[in-house]
């Protein structure tokens, strides 16, 4: 991997800041961590930023090594643009079955947050 790409945030990395916004998240509403809604929130926060980089060609560190292989191979040069047309909609449909999977694997205790309409601001 070049040098230019050195700068890349990798998706351990966009992980771990997601996962201290997802406790605060469950703790600010008063629910445990270990609840059902908690544990599918640290699911999500833990693997969502490896499927969402997918879509965008900095997005992970791979990606970029891919079309290094891609354009050594002979294969056609993949640009910065033409990146999202092949894998956006593969991340869409990845986000889609990851939301069911987690709302299918995990019953949640209740239909709603306790509260959580109290941090939602009313519309104007």
């Amino acid at each position: 991997m070049s040098a230019t790409h050195q700068w890349l945030v990798s998706a351990l990395s966009r992980a771990a800041t997601l996962v201290p916004i997802g406790i605060g998240l469950t703790e600010a509403v008063g629910l445990p961590r270990s609840s059902q809604i908690g544990k599918a929130m640290l699911l999500l926060a833990w693997i969502l930023p490896s499927v969402t980089g997918l879509g965008v060609l900095t997005g992970a560190a791979p990606n970029p090594v891919m079309v290094d292989f891609l354009t050594g191979a002979g294969q056609v040069q993949v640009g910065y643009v033409d990146w999202p047309l092949y894998w956006f909609p593969y991340t869409v449909l990845f986000s889609i079955g990851l939301y069911f999977l987690a709302t299918r694997l995990f019953r949640f205790e209740f239909p709603e947050l306790p509260g959580g309409s109290d941090y939602i601001a009313p519309p104007p």
